[in-house]
């Protein structure tokens, strides 16, 4: 014992590693059995114990203290024995201890005076060891083992639930890490037990459950996966005894899920060291079946359905349950000890949300097609997700505006929860009659709820004005137009806010209308609402005086506003001409021509201004009705100055013949009587001199539309034919044959424009040049998708070609 004693005090760890064996108990001159055998005689037993007592604190004195203060002390093994020895010798002096009692007739408590040191000095292993998982679990396991003999003692010899509970925990922990299932689940099953009685709170009961099914299905599901992809397929002995193991280990999963499911629904009272071990083992399974969910989807493998559908409602379940662990935020004069904790329990759910939502989004996107588990439990587990989001988000309605291009990870679980709302939407509606209507719309408006107040860049991740479009155009089918109209006009309000009027208004320095509009990405859209909006009011605003039927906003800046408001007036021409508004469309038009001409004023955007001009002269030659004399009288002042200084056009500058011949022939046929055939052939000449580029590019950059540009020279053809005014009248249709040309992908209007011509020519007694024209047509007609009606025009011309020279054999 001196000895001892004079090495626990010289603390030197080679000596302490290089005697631990001369110390076990299975040594027979080791001190304890030398102490044991001087006990034999009665006279000497009460010596013998004190011996035995002064031996245990020498034994322990060979140890660091176990508190976490002194780990990185205790770890150095220059200065203190490795954690493996050291957990070797405490648990030597716990035996020893014992051997003490009995000695002393001492009747002790072992979970309080044997297995509550124990399981410190375990936790303080576990901390400071440096070794693999299963050297690690095999040292404690042995060390328990050498304690108390065989492992696999009943659990009903000792009483009360910790700390033993804790050493279970412990060593099953590290049997889990060692990859010792099997063993991991044996030391789990004894702490399902152990819970079993009254001692155990719910919490711990169900956090044992979870524990031990989730070890259970990390163990089954490579059994489950085993099993033969072709049914029936049974050749040999071992292939059938491997089918029905994965069968046998099915029901064991369906049972222990059923139970975890129970579990997770119970009432869950606990301490908060309960719920904390609880939250951590429900993470536990999660993981564990989001791995089966993703072993079930690789191609070619074969699973149970209903285990499959179990998978889903086990995610669903432990979302649920971090809503419940985390609860509501405690009021503001609420005590600091349960802010505190509430704090803490936030940051754990912090953690652990990333992996949560990404498991119900994986369940989501699986259930989608096949409807399992129905969508009213799909929503529930989305909505549990979003709570948790807005709980750790304690100001969800404050719209954190980071402006583009400064999107957060951290903002991404939103988003991909409304998505799967929209994607259900989507699904619902190429499927119709799949389910209830209301589903429908309420899917669309939750994808939009979740998003509608977050910073920018979440709306545009989660495509907020797509959706609130979306919504409009489902209330206008119902027949729900203010709705539709308070949709629309958000979904416009999102497009600005994002920067696509922005962008809008930088492509229209030097782009034409229509190109602006229908360009790619949020300004094109931006412009498909705003026509969606126009004719929502157009066939549904109340007819009462004074009503506006288009969109405005009187906060944006003069070119913001300026390319709306033409874009309205645009989509006005092409609307209105083809319906029936006649003077309950005119105060409001009159009043969107009269903000745009101020808008546009003739310093600053004088091309604009006479494009603004041109359209509302159509406007009028559409139907008189529409315009008012006021709007008339402006349009027809606009002009533009010889010397003119572009402005903020400048860039539309190549634009300027085109819109002065096309404002010139507007004009021109809204004059009483005759029209100036001066003005007409100066316009023509300068279209002439466009379409001489031999370019489609060219002409492109220089005429602005070329759908409007095609239809005034149709008219202007169709005008100098009933005036007789054959020449110009060919010159024209040789101009409309020649821009077709060029255009090359509009082979019919060709045909027929080649048609008209050649009839002219024929008329006008060049037969000779209609021949050759009419052949030109019929080499276009033998193109693809020529229409019928193109092809039947040049057969009906080229007959009265062959009529009018007078020869039909070359038919």
């Amino acid at each position: 014992m001196l000895v001892l004693k004079i090495i626990a005090n010289a603390r030197c760890p080679a000596v302490i590693e290089a005697i631990l064996e001369d110390l076990e108990l299975s040594a027979g001159c080791s001190p304890a059995n030398v102490i044991l055998s001087y006990a034999k005689q009665a006279s000497t037993k009460a010596k013998a114990a004190k011996q035995l007592e002064s031996l245990v604190q020498t034994l322990l004195s060979l140890c660091p203290s176990t508190s976490s203060t002194v780990d990185q002390a205790a770890s150095n093994i220059k200065i203190n024995a490795s954690p493996e020895v050291t957990l070797q010798i405490q648990s030597l002096a716990f035996q020893v201890r014992r051997l003490w009692w009995k000695l002393a007739e001492h009747h002790s408590k072992d979970e309080t005076e044997i297995m509550e040191p124990f399981a410190k000095c375990l936790a303080a292993f576990i901390r400071r060891s440096d070794a693999p998982p299963a050297s690690k679990y095999r040292t404690a396991a042995q060390a328990l083992e050498s304690l108390y003999g065989s492992t696999h003692s009943s659990p009903q010899q000792w009483t009360g639930l910790p700390p033993r509970f804790t050493v279970y925990k412990i060593i099953g922990s590290l049997a889990h890490a060692a990859r010792q299932t099997q063993d991991a689940i044996m030391w789990t099953q004894s702490m399902v037990d152990m819970c079993a009685g009254p001692a155990a709170s719910e919490a711990k009961r169900a956090a044992c459950i979870i524990k031990r099914t989730a070890l259970m299905l990390e163990d089954g599901i490579p059994t489950v996966m085993s099993k033969p992809q072709v049914p029936g397929v049974s050749d040999t002995p071992e292939s059938s005894h491997q089918e029905l193991e994965a069968i046998r280990t099915q029901k064991r999963l369906h049972g222990c899920l059923s139970e975890a499911l129970d579990s997770l629904g119970s009432s869950l009272k606990g301490d908060s060291a309960d719920l904390d071990f609880l939250f951590e083992e429900v993470a536990g399974l999660r993981r564990a079946v989001v791995q089966a969910l993703s072993l079930c989807a690789q191609p070619g493998e074969t699973f149970d359905r209903d285990l499959h559908q179990q998978y889903r409602a086990v995610v669903f379940a432990c979302v649920h349950f971090l809503t419940r662990y985390l609860g509501s935020s405690p009021a503001k004069d609420a005590d600091e000890k349960l802010v505190r904790r509430h704090e803490q329990r936030k940051t754990l759910v912090t953690r652990a949300i990333k992996g949560s939502v990404d498991s119900i989004v994986l369940c989501c996107r699986a259930s989608l097609p096949e409807n399992t588990p129905p969508w009213e439990a799909v929503d529930t587990a989305l909505q549990d997700c979003w709570h948790l989001l807005l709980e750790l988000d304690r100001a969800p309605h404050v719209c954190r505006d980071q402006g583009p291009g400064q999107q957060t990870d951290t903002q991404l679980p939103l988003v991909r929860i409304s998505n799967i709302y929209w994607t259900f939407h989507l699904q619902q509606e190429a499927n119709p009659g799949t389910s209830e209507d209301t589903w429908r719309l309420r899917s669309i408006k939750r994808s939009i709820d979740i998003i509608k107040d977050r910073s920018w860049a979440e709306k545009e991740a989660g495509f907020l004005a797509v959706k609130f479009e979306r919504l409009g155009n489902i209330y206008e089918s119902a027949r729900r137009y203010k709705d539709a109209y308070q949709s629309y006009l958000r979904a416009v309000q999102e497009y600005v806010s994002g920067g696509a009027l922005r962008a809008a208004t930088e492509l229209a320095t030097s782009k034409a209308l229509c190109a602006v509009w229908h360009s790619e990405g949020a300004v094109g859209l931006l412009g498909r609402t705003l026509r969606s909006l126009q004719q929502l009011l157009l066939r549904h605003a109340p007819a009462d005086p004074g009503t506006v039927t288009f969109y405005d906003d009187e906060t944006l800046g003069v070119e913001e506003r300026g390319i709306v408001l033409e874009w309205q007036l645009d989509l006005y021409l092409k609307t209105l001409s083809k319906s029936r508004h006649g003077e309950s469309a005119q105060e409001p038009l009159s009043t969107l021509i009269e903000r745009l001409f101020v808008l546009y004023s003739q310093v600053e955007f004088p091309l604009r201004r006479l494009r603004v001009a041109i359209t509302v002269l159509r406007l009028t030659a559409a139907d008189d009705r529409l315009i008012s004399v006021e709007s008339v009288f402006l349009a027809e002042k606009c002009r533009l100055a010889p010397t003119s200084d572009w402005a903020k056009d400048s860039n539309l500058q190549r634009y300027r013949d085109h819109l002065t011949a096309s404002l010139a022939i507007s004009i021109s046929f809204l004059q009483k009587g005759p029209a100036p055939i001066d003005a007409i052939k100066h316009s023509l000449s300068t279209w002439q001199s466009i379409v001489d580029s031999d370019s489609w590019t060219s002409v492109l950059d220089r005429v602005d539309e070329i759908e409007p540009w095609i239809s005034q020279l149709q008219s202007i053809a169709d005008y100098l034919g009933m005036q007789g005014l054959a020449t110009m009248c060919v010159a024209t249709l040789r101009l409309i044959s020649r821009v077709f040309e060029l255009q090359q992908d509009q082979v019919s209007h060709l045909v027929t424009s080649l048609s008209t011509l050649g009839l002219q020519y024929l008329r006008l007694g060049y037969s000779g040049k209609a021949g050759l024209i009419l052949a030109k047509a019929q080499d276009a007609a033998k193109l693809d998708g020529v229409s019928t009606e193109a092809k039947l025009q040049w057969h009906l011309a080229y007959a009265e070609y062959l009529l009018g020279i007078g020869s039909t054999t070359k038919w």
